[in-house]
């Protein structure tokens, strides 16, 4: 049986130590020697030797993770740690974006697969995420294309950004900025700060906070909502001439708790759902007009859906109407555009009864 060895200590001198990496410095803490068995498929963080991360990990054995002082283990393949295929996106070529949040065997990328003419997929870019920002940056699991745009969610500890954002022309994908949650306030932080790095950055680059993304289908407008958004915002920006205003911040009523979970948007509808709210999960929409954006009504479940979150997913059709999911229900209902009055269910998309068949 193959096994490791490593140092263990006390919780209290393990977190000191943390500390005092993030600080540049080191602390010698007495080393208890353990052996751990491994199974014939386990391998490490970094695909082939133990890394060494500065935190504390034991809480992470229940997950499937071992944890002995600094040394991080799981048996778990390094490459399913990264979860290639975390988002998938079709663009507007036929291009099929797939999204790798993590980094753990080379860099966070989207990877672009291309139809050659033999019928073949076949990856065709990687796209990395922008320069600037804090070392060791992730990225979140959202990922969204509107028109000749492709945008996936910044993996910033700060939650300041939306995304990573590259421009289509021709056959190339190119760089075009990251962008921000509000274009007023950001500015791109590059390297470490000044002061080093504390434990709550350095858990945040571990577990950054997630940002939910929509595109509208030409590429005009952004809803992101997360990061370091109040719970309950979302921000619309507008695109023109290349580059990002924010056009309005609109929250949700009272009472939303999980605002961020599903997000669509076209040219003046806007739809969130939060499957979370109330006891069966809830679908909000805005429309816009010549003053800007404002709340148009919400559609709430009732407490006989408790076991099926409506708003888990939405979309927007080009004829302004909208749907909303409650999976566990095995349905979808459709609401029609009602600029003018309250929206309601109008309808429902329910799964076949024979799936083989259908």
């Amino acid at each position: 049986m193959r096994f490791i060895v490593g140092e263990g200590s006390s919780n209290g001198c393990n977190l000191g130590r943390a500390r005092d990496l993030a600080r540049g410095s080191r602390r010698r803490c007495r080393p208890l020697t353990r052996r751990i068995p491994l199974p014939p498929s386990a391998h490490f963080v970094d695909g082939s030797t133990m890394k060494i991360v500065p935190m504390h990990l034991r809480s992470l054995a229940a997950s499937g993770v071992v944890s002995l002082g600094l040394s991080l283990m799981t048996a778990l393949p390094a490459g399913a740690q990264d979860r290639f295929g975390a988002a998938v996106a079709l663009t507007d070529d036929g291009d099929v974006a797939v999204l790798k949040p993590g980094k753990a065997v080379g860099p966070a990328v989207t990877t672009i697969f291309r139809l050659g003419d033999g019928g073949t997929w076949s990856s065709a870019a990687a796209l990395p995420k922008l320069d600037g920002g804090y070392p060791g940056e992730a990225l979140t699991e959202s990922l969204v294309t509107g028109g000749p745009l492709l945008l996936f969610g910044s993996g910033d500890p700060d939650g300041t950004e939306a995304g990573h954002l590259y421009q289509r022309e021709g056959d190339r994908w190119t760089a075009s900025a990251r962008v921000p949650l509000d274009p007023t306030t950001f500015e791109i932080s590059s390297g470490l700060p000044d002061s080093g790095l504390d434990m709550a950055t350095l858990m945040s680059l571990m577990g950054p906070p997630a940002r939910t993304l929509a595109l509208s289908p030409d590429g005009s407008r952004l809803a992101v909502a997360g990061g370091a958004l109040p719970r309950g915002t979302i921000h619309v920006l507008r695109r023109d001439s290349g580059a990002w205003t924010l056009e309005s911040a609109v929250s949700v009523p009272d009472g939303a708790t999980a605002l961020g979970t599903a997000l669509a948007i076209g040219e003046d509808r806007l739809v969130a759902g939060t499957p979370a709210q109330g006891p069966g999960g809830a679908v909000h929409f805005f429309t816009r007009d010549d003053t800007g954006w404002s709340a148009a009504g919400t559609f709430e479940a009732d407490s006989s859906q408790v076991d099926y979150p409506l708003g888990t997913a939405v979309a927007l059709s080009s004829s302004g109407g909208a749907f909303a999911s409650a999976p566990g229900g095995g349905r979808v209902l459709r609401f029609p555009n009602e600029a003018d009055g309250p929206w309601a269910p109008a309808g429902e998309v329910v799964a076949p009864a024979d799936l083989d068949a259908a």
